[in-house]
């Protein structure tokens, strides 16, 4: 415990090409972490820049998300719009947990609805070693591979948040670009 699994080729070349122009066509924001107010909150945590993608948007994201949906036995409507993400030089994302704040002495922050299980898929293959996500009481790190899930619960049994899933995304250096996209599966429906 917990679960962690790596699904190489979750996403075809053609899927990676597709999800591609969006990138290309989109315009990144700075990325940031939402309160349980609502409110968005930049810091320097979290300094990756993303843009979110429509929900069911085109026939190719649907079947994304149906394939997410079903790997963990939920209906496509359970999968959050999908976050793209880009990180440059020296950006990164600090030690988290994608339920919501680490709380020094009271652990992780619950903020609804919960986000069950996440995937992270790697959209480029960047040099070894850098852009890795870390899970650092796990002693695991798992790098960037082009078409490359890692998907991991972000629940224990109990429904509780599991502290052991808190992660981080490692930097990368000078002229090195990772592209990722974030699918969350959540206990609501996203409809």
């Amino acid at each position: 415990s917990p679960n962690i699994y790596i699904i190489d080729n979750f996403l075809s070349d053609k899927e990676i090409c597709h999800l591609g122009k969006f990138a290309d066509g989109s315009t990144f924001k700075r990325s940031y972490t939402d309160t349980e107010n609502g409110e968005k909150v930049v810091s320097s945590e979290r300094t990756s820049c993303f843009t979110w993608l429509a929900k069911q948007q085109d026939s190719v994201i649907q079947r994304i998300e149906a394939r997410a949906g079903e790997i963990l036995g939920y209906s496509d409507i359970n999968v959050e719009p999908f976050q793209l993400v880009r990180y440059t030089q020296g950006q990164m994302f600090k030690t988290h947990h994608d339920m919501g704040p680490i709380v020094d002495d009271e652990g992780i922050q619950i903020i609804p609805p919960r986000r069950l299980a996440t995937f992270f898929i790697y959209l480029n293959t960047t040099p070894r070693g850098q852009g890795c996500t870390e899970f650092p009481l796990l002693d695991t790190v798992v790098c960037p591979r082009r078409g490359r899930a890692l998907l991991f619960s972000n629940v224990e049994a109990s429904g509780e948040a599991d502290p052991l899933t808190v992660h981080r995304a490692n930097p990368v250096g000078a002229g090195v670009v990772k592209y990722g996209m974030n699918i969350w599966v959540n206990e609501k429906s996203m409809q």
